[in-house]
């Protein structure tokens, strides 16, 4: 090993026992551990059993002093093992996997996050309407003690189909949960890479970029804290929207119909896994496009854009359309939604700064009990190192622009972004509905390290800066701070199926019919002037016996949602209605004496939409393929 790989060694274990011996000075309770574990070395003391439920301290350094000597390994390029650039890549990004997945893979449950209860659910439902036969899922059924729910409709969920199959296979929730959250980290890092890689013409300003947007605290505090499963997903996709916009605007490569293509899966993703994220997204594309206006008007720029508009429509019409069809036909809570006081919540200036801070918490006035909200020490340096550069007279067009966007989208998570001013005007009442301005941190994190990749091209030029590895350690050091801190104040959370959940953990009721109160949830069936026998239930298919002597209803135990049928053997179709507390209501005419079907059937331009979908899929991946084939061997 040469002087300067020894030297780099020597560094980041220096960071990693300065933090080990930060972290004993501050918390008593990693202290008392380490000490329990000097005790039990002295003494020769081996524990019979050992609790994987929660990872203990001891145990988490350990492991991460392993993957951080696991991850200096691929710096030591004189290591034959290492002299092929696939394996060093392949070696780097496994190294990379580990590292963001250590709190996964080192805990048998997972942590009782803030939305973790809904999210299982919405796996719980899925995997749920797949056993009934119902492909795709829709209105749920397991919601709310049978009252359904239509959180497929309105919420992008084409990747938990994954963790719901493996449900389906006998696995457990909790086990199920961790292997998607795994699969998150694998997609991310892949994804970033590749992105990353072809923004900057680099394979090894692509591995330092996407460790730290797959190490970033912000990313690691909705998935761990928050358990934002569909806002951890859209940071999939945000790194291919980055390469289409770089294509189209700054680096102004490929063709036309493959840009369009590139930024429209990027957007089909958000539509696909988080909505709020495709509003956030779209109002950035049009700050950039305002920004870059002579780039914006040309014939191939308007051209792309307007053949990614449609691609995108095409290819997410299975769920817009529904989506669509539900917010502009059912009255439920979002469509009454207010803008709140969402300014109070922003980020503040202090709190910008604390990379050390305890990251658990909630959206509180008050700082010591807020989350760890931040981008985290690595982005920030960057951005400072950014800054540098400029008044060293190292900048070009693009940093300034980078520089510009990060501190942009930091500044609208704040609380000093206006956004009580804005919030009574139409455009904030939209813009308002992301419900928490911090919320932009992810598209600052986007920028922030498009920045960082930025400066590390430009300082590379000048050998006094090694910013891949000063960058590299900051990364592992963050990473460090948070998963100590994090294990300090885990709670266990494991939950084999949705018999361990709330069935009305609904999060804020947005998708419950407007009026409706779903704490009050009668299961048996209410008939006025009818006769109800042999009643049966699947789901939210029930079929029955009625007979009247004059008009009357039957009131189902299920709240009223649009597609919801009732009809006779003979075809015969009963109007269906709202009844108390937004029920469906059967209205049952004179002298009937008939089975009654009723369950939910998606309207015929529904299914139209899922063929349109299923087609442009088809054809835009037999237009990759032919594209590959013909770069091959042209």
């Amino acid at each position: 090993m040469s002087k300067k790989h020894k030297a780099l060694t020597l560094f980041l274990f220096i960071i990693a026992g300065i933090q080990l011996l930060s972290l004993t000075l501050l918390f008593p309770n990693a202290r008392n551990q380490l000490l329990t574990l000097g005790e039990r070395f002295l003494n020769k003391q081996i524990p019979q059993k050992f609790n994987w439920g929660i990872v203990n301290f001891e145990v988490h350094f350990t492991v991460w002093i392993l993957a951080l000597s696991t991850y200096i390994l691929y710096l030591l390029k004189g290591q034959k093992s290492f002299s092929n650039p696939k394996m060093t890549t392949i070696f780097s990004l496994g190294a990379v996997f580990i590292i963001s997945s250590l709190l996964i893979l080192l805990r048998s449950d997972i942590n009782s996050g803030h939305d973790i209860s809904f999210h299982l659910m919405r796996i719980e439902g899925i995997a749920h309407e797949l056993k009934l036969g119902h492909f795709p899922a829709r209105l749920q059924s397991l919601w709310l003690d049978g009252y359904g729910y239509p959180v497929s409709i309105m919420y992008g969920d084409a990747l938990l189909y994954l963790p719901a199959l493996l449900r389906l296979t006998g696995l457990s929730l909790t086990n199920a949960y961790r292997f998607y959250m795994l699969f998150i980290n694998v997609a991310t890092i892949i994804v970033s890479y590749e992105c990353f890689k072809r923004i900057f013409q680099s394979s090894k300003i692509g591995l330092v970029t996407t460790l730290a947007y797959a190490t970033a605290q912000y990313r690691f505090l909705n998935l761990f804290v928050r358990a934002a499963a569909g806002e951890c997903t859209a940071f999939i996709f945000f790194p291919i929207i980055a390469l289409a916009i770089y294509n189209i605007y700054l680096l102004n490569v490929g063709q036309i119909l493959n840009n369009a293509l590139l930024l429209a899966f990027g957007m089909s993703g958000l539509i696909f896994t988080h909505i709020l994220s495709v509003e956030m997204a779209t109002l950035t594309l049009a700050v950039v496009s305002i920004i870059l206006c002579k780039k914006t008007f040309t014939k191939n720029t308007i051209l792309t854009l307007f053949l990614a508009v449609i691609f995108t429509v095409l290819l997410t019409a299975i769920f817009l359309i529904p989506f669509l069809d539900y917010f502009m036909n059912v009255p439920m809570n979002i469509t009454q939604l207010k803008s709140q006081n969402i300014q109070e919540g922003g980020l503040s200036l202090k709190q910008l700064f604390m990379f050390f801070q305890y990251p658990y918490g909630h959206d509180s006035p008050t700082l010591k009990e807020r989350m760890a909200l931040s981008p985290g020490l690595p982005f920030l340096a960057g951005l400072a190192f950014a800054v540098y550069l400029i008044i060293c007279g190292k900048k070009d067009m693009q940093l300034i622009f980078l520089l510009a966007l990060s501190l942009l989208f930091i500044f609208t998570s704040s609380n000093m972004f206006p956004w009580n001013k804005i919030a009574p005007t139409q455009f904030g009442q939209i813009l308002c509905q992301i419900q928490f301005s911090w919320r932009w941190l992810g598209i600052a994190l986007m920028f922030l390290t498009l920045l960082l990749g930025r400066t590390i091209v430009l300082a590379g030029e000048t050998p006094k800066f090694k910013l891949p590895i000063v960058f590299c350690g900051l990364v592992l050091f963050q990473t460090f701070v948070f998963n100590s801190l994090f294990i300090l104040g885990a709670t266990s959370f494991s939950p084999k199926d949705y018999t361990d959940l709330a069935t009305s953990a609904t999060a804020g009721q947005e998708y419950i019919r407007l009026g409706a109160d779903q704490n009050q949830r009668p299961q048996e069936i209410n008939a006025q002037n009818a006769a109800i026998s042999n009643v049966s239930r699947k789901g939210n298919t029930f079929a029955f016996h009625v007979s009247t002597n004059q008009e009357g209803f039957c009131d189902l135990p299920v709240f009223n949602y649009k597609g919801y049928t009732a009809s006779t053997p003979d075809g015969t179709k009963l109007k269906i209605t709202d009844g108390y507390n937004k029920v469906a209501r059967i209205i049952l005419p004179a002298n009937f004496n008939s089975k009654v079907t009723f369950s939910f059937q998606e309207p015929i331009e529904w299914r139209i939409a899922e063929i349109i979908s299923l087609l442009s899929f088809l054809t835009a991946l037999s237009f990759i393929i032919i594209r590959r084939k013909k770069c091959r061997h042209p």
